[in-house]
């Protein structure tokens, strides 16, 4: 299985907005990637 991941940056102060954003993923976001056969998918934050 292939392990799928993505860097974001941040700007300085904007982990609290983003978590609170991508705190409950939309089903169709869900639906979306599952679709796309992705199974194994992390976000990793960077903050500037």
């Amino acid at each position: 299985m292939k392990r799928f991941g993505q860097v974001i940056g941040l700007k300085p102060g904007a982990i609290e907005e983003y978590e609170r954003l991508h705190a409950a993923v939309w089903p169709d976001v869900l639906a979306t990637i599952h679709a796309c056969n992705i199974r194994n998918y992390s976000i990793f934050r960077h903050e500037h």
